[in-house]
């Protein structure tokens, strides 16, 4: 397997480089990795799959694995899309990297129950923060965050808040989930676990 962060993997996807795709890579952490599942004993779950986008038609993504395996994914009216938020069909692009669970057509076809797009899911410690900027540092280096107009934190048990002002202390450790922008490699955080 090829040794590369998240940056240069997305770098080299869109570029149609041949990097090697893998979930690690991109810094996916525990409640989007796949599960155990009734395929092969120890085996990964025959309804869950991630890969990369290659072309969008009619209701199917065709994309390629990890392995570089073709992919094929169908959605339909109850497939839920995720992209930062929830969102439709419409938002897959060639180049998104995903994660979806469904289940298995007779052909083959994963057909989708939700699909999670370009999701990212890292521990962070917090340097710079500013009004719709949070800078930081990760095990992959110095990254960037976008505030959205969607992100919220969440505190303790404290339901989630759009007040943000508490986060702006360098050095903090925090927790973020949202999206990776495969053209400046930035993440647009939808949610922050403080």
């Amino acid at each position: 397997m090829i040794n590369m962060n998240r940056r240069q993997l997305l770098k080299t996807s869109v570029l149609g480089g041949a990097g090697t795709l893998s979930a690690a890579a991109l810094g996916f952490a525990q409640p989007f990795q796949p599960t155990q599942g009734q395929g092969e004993p120890g085996g990964l779950s025959p309804n869950f799959a991630h890969g990369l986008v290659q072309a969008v038609e009619k209701g199917i993504i065709i994309a390629v694995d990890e392995d570089r395996a073709p992919l094929r994914v169908a959605v339909n009216d109850g497939s839920r899309v995720w992209k930062g938020v929830d969102t439709t069909f419409d938002d897959v692009q060639p180049g998104d990297f995903f994660y979806v669970r469904g289940t298995r057509a007779d052909d083959g076809t994963l057909v989708a129950e939700t699909i999670w797009l370009n999701i990212v899911n890292l521990t962070i410690e917090i340097q710079n923060v500013s009004d719709d900027r949070m800078d930081f540092v990760d095990h992959n280096g110095t990254g960037v965050g976008r505030l959205m107009p969607y992100t919220v934190a969440v505190h303790d048990l404290a339901p989630p808040s759009r007040d943000l002002s508490t986060l702006a202390v360098a050095g903090r450790y925090v927790q973020i989930v949202g999206t990776v922008q495969p053209d400046t490699g930035e993440i647009h955080i939808s949610r922050i676990i403080a």
